[in-house]
């Protein structure tokens, strides 16, 4: 038995674009507010690529800080040019891992997909403990690369805001 979790959103920015953010470490907490830490142990360059490792902790208090004291960097194990990314964390007896798909929309944009699954012995409780709090919610994480990508409102136009119907406030998620 194992844990596995998979979310996709739709994203108003083109695939390059989503791509840039993936591949840059020091992005990483700025789009998914799931992560207390992502950092690189050791990096070849300075855009994230196959071998590569990286410090992945999740939000998670007590269990968060006593995963950032024992676990093993996460490894990159694909990173495919605006395709797609995976990292990789092993564990006894198993691993974790996340992959981050990108597709174009046919519309325009980008489906992005997010595959988080841990295997082993261990996968329940470590599944429940540290992975579901990086499986949460894609749509504030989509919505975020989003503001990171886009530029802001020109500050000499007037700003209009529609109140109501999703309950996301106009500064927080």
């Amino acid at each position: 038995m194992g844990f596995s979790r998979s979310q996709s959103v739709f994203v108003a920015l083109e695939p390059d674009q989503v791509w840039d953010l993936l591949s840059d470490p020091s992005a990483w907490l700025q789009f998914d507010d799931h992560l207390q830490q992502f950092s690189p142990a050791e990096m070849a360059g300075d855009r994230l690529q196959v071998g590569d490792t990286v410090k992945v902790v999740p939000k998670a208090l007590i269990r968060g800080f006593i995963h950032a004291a024992t676990a093993p960097p996460a490894t990159i194990v694909t990173a495919e040019t605006q395709r797609e990314l995976a990292w990789r964390q092993d564990q006894p007896g198993g691993h974790t891992q996340q992959n981050w798909r990108i597709e174009p929309s046919a519309n325009g944009g980008t489906n992005l997909t997010r595959h988080t699954h841990v295997v082993g012995p261990l996968a329940v409780p470590l599944g429940v403990a540290l992975a579901a709090p990086l499986a949460g919610d894609l749509g504030a994480v989509g919505a975020r690369m989003f503001q990171m990508a886009s530029t802001g409102p020109e500050l000499d136009q007037p700003l209009n805001i529609v109140a109501g119907g999703s309950g996301i406030s106009a500064h927080g998620w």
